[in-house]
């Protein structure tokens, strides 16, 4: 029976892992690219004024960005620094972890294209909402400034650049650099603080899911919680105090829908678990002020409800079915070249650990 068990949830986290391989290095890949590209201050350039211009830029600019819940705190502290006000940021701090073109891209291979267009968008949707709900709280009387920031239970270099001061405007000839150099600067990148920081959450991730596949019957949620608000609340409520980043959470959505989630359901916890967990919220309040966290929870909490019930309504009335998520419409599992890519990300994830426990370095969160 435990021979059996193990058995399972060694094949369904590998069949995640193998899956995902292809469409995560490829979301690696695009990440290293923008920064190794984009311009040092092309971020904080884009976050001052006010109205809703900044806020809809600073979602476009964050939802690309492969950054996890809390290594985009000590960005933001940065970004505030610089001069950012608060409904940028806000917009900033729920739409940068919320989504990210790696886990956009694990959303293709573990779910659907329904999903992999609607998760992007509804994170912009919920990060705008939330800048404008907090744009207009009134500003508390203090709020400490957080630039730099190092925390114990934070990472030291990470995706992020978490512990790290606000960077200094860029030298006049930045731009300048060649594209062997910023290519260079991309590779460094993604193997030096991208991979280390969200790999190890995406092999959790995957373990997590492969146990639900494993021990849970199939239709299980939908018979002990039903469909709906109902079981959208209960997603939420778990979501928000724990830490889940995008790219951990995308596989155990996947497999919860395969047990009976409805994807509106799927959509509560991909939007609220990232964007939210208990560790994070004091910093929240500090950089955003009383009201202005509770408008942040408020802003997340209801566009992640109301997202998930109109997604729930779209895949009814398009008759998108969720249950081939993860079988690939009848194939017949991975393929060798998902296999050879699920293997390279594994070890490359490994690799990058070990190379930045070497140096004295620890993922994010």
């Amino acid at each position: 029976m435990m021979y059996s068990f193990l058995l399972d949830l060694c094949l369904e986290t590998w069949n995640m892992v193998a899956l995902a391989g292809p469409w995560m290095l490829l979301g690696l890949g695009m990440a290293g690219l923008a920064k190794g590209l984009l311009p040092d201050q092309f971020v904080a350039r884009h976050l001052g004024g006010t109205g809703l211009r900044p806020i809809f830029l600073a979602a476009i600019i964050g939802a690309p960005l492969p950054v996890c819940s809390c290594g985009v705190l000590p960005l933001a502290a940065g970004l505030k620094g610089q001069g950012a006000r608060r409904g940028p940021l806000a917009s900033f701090l729920v739409a940068t972890p919320e989504t990210g073109v790696d886990s956009v891209a694990v959303t293709y291979a573990l779910m659907d294209l329904p999903m992999t267009i609607l998760r992007p968008l509804a994170a912009m949707v919920t990060a705008v909402c939330t800048g404008v709900a907090v744009s207009r709280t009134p500003v508390s009387k203090v709020l400490t400034p957080l630039a730099p920031m190092a925390r114990d239970n934070a990472c030291t270099q990470g995706a992020c650049g978490c512990g790290q001061p606000p960077s200094a405007p860029s030298a006049p000839d930045a731009p300048r650099r060649g594209l062997t150099t910023r290519l260079r600067t991309a590779g460094a990148h993604i193997f030096q603080e991208i991979l280390p920081s969200i790999g190890p959450w995406f092999l959790v991730g995957s373990l997590l899911a492969g146990f639900v596949s494993a021990i849970l019957p199939d239709d299980f949620l939908s018979r002990q919680l039903g469909q709906g608000l109902p079981t959208m609340l209960v997603m939420l409520a778990v979501s928000i105090p724990l830490y889940l980043c995008a790219s951990a959470s995308t596989p155990l959505a996947a497999a919860l829908v395969l047990k009976g989630l409805s994807p509106g359901g799927a959509l509560v916890l991909l939007l609220a678990g990232p964007a939210t967990n208990l560790a994070s919220l004091a910093v929240v309040t500090q950089l955003l002020g009383r009201w202005g966290m509770v408008a942040y929870l408020a802003g997340i909490a209801l566009c992640a409800l109301g997202l998930g019930l109109v997604t729930d309504m779209a895949y009814g009335a398009m008759g998108w079915s969720a249950r081939t998520w993860l079988h690939g419409e009848g194939e017949g599992g991975p393929g060798v070249v998902d296999m050879v890519c699920g293997m390279l990300l594994a070890l490359g994830t490994l690799a990058a650990m070990a190379h930045a426990r070497r140096h004295g370095r620890r993922g994010c969160c």
